[in-house]
């Protein structure tokens, strides 16, 4: 992610009109539950749980010092994308993505995942939303834009209904059961 974004903001201030860096990052890099425009000056790197939220901080850094040079910035941090409404099409490597087509694989699931909920924001949902945030006009050097499914979100139970429901045979066991199973069908 770093050196990607430095050529980004080479290739932005090469043009004498400096052009504008419209930048994805996640929320990932807000440690905890910070909500709200935060600038990623007062995020500390070692509260970040995971190598690819640390990455992001560190291009969210570099694109927040080319604001420095007069680039103009507008950072979209995006929460947990999911499938598109219509086609389905999904990131098949997502973790969400995985787990619920291994519960389908392997015929069950967790009995502790009854009680979790799925925030995802489908991805046409989140493309919407970015092409509004861009209508929108200011005059700040730099915006952030938070991309998040503000609503409830979909129960893991209905999920697991969906599953059954077009015709998979799917069985709750307790989180250790599934764990083995998982680690005995990996091998």
């Amino acid at each position: 992610n770093g050196c990607g974004t430095r050529e980004v903001i080479r290739l932005a201030c090469h043009s004498p009109l400096c052009i504008p860096i419209q930048y994805i990052s996640t929320m990932s890099v807000l440690s905890g539950r910070m909500t709200g425009e935060i600038s990623i000056d007062n995020i500390l790197s070692d509260n970040l749980k995971t190598g690819y939220a640390q990455s992001k901080w560190v291009a969210e850094k570099l694109i927040m010092n080319a604001t420095r040079m007069s680039l103009l910035v507008v950072i979209y941090r995006l929460g947990s994308i999911g499938a598109h409404t219509e086609t389905g099409a999904c990131n098949l490597h997502d973790r969400n993505t995985l787990l619920i087509s291994t519960i389908m694989k392997i015929g069950y699931y967790p009995a502790t995942l009854v009680n979790m909920t799925l925030k995802e924001l489908p991805v046409d949902y989140a493309v919407q939303d970015i092409i509004s945030f861009d209508r929108i006009q200011s005059n700040d050097d730099k915006r952030i834009y938070h991309v998040t499914n503000e609503n409830n979100g979909i129960s893991f139970q209905k999920i697991i209904e969906t599953i059954r429901n077009i015709g998979i045979q799917i069985e709750s066991i307790s989180y250790d059961e599934w764990r083995n199973k998982l680690l005995s069908v990996s091998k």
